[in-house]
């Protein structure tokens, strides 16, 4: 079986427990920031990963950390590779 047909196959119960319970397809996701030693760093902590970011090299930061640039750049890349592109796709 093809990953894609393989992937439609693991989504159709999912789509009927939708149907049958809308409410059951909300997903809460939550991030939490804390400022760390200095003013222009801090702690993202999303509940499966901790992520150190600071401010980008171009405006004091020390550019050895991600900035929320980068973590905004790594959710953007991570997006055309979820479930969330294959649905438009299923319903035509």
């Amino acid at each position: 079986m093809d990953r894609r047909a393989e992937f439609l196959r693991m989504q159709k119960p999912l789509k009927e427990k939708y149907r049958s319970e809308p409410g059951s397809s909300r997903i809460t996701l939550r991030a939490r920031g804390s400022q760390a030693d200095t003013p222009i760093s801090c702690s993202v902590d999303l509940g499966r990963a901790v992520y150190e970011a600071q401010a980008h090299a171009g405006v004091g930061g020390a550019g050895t950390a991600a900035c929320s640039g980068d973590l905004l750049l790594g959710a953007l890349a991570a997006a055309p590779r979820s479930p969330a592109r294959w649905s438009p796709r299923r319903w035509g």
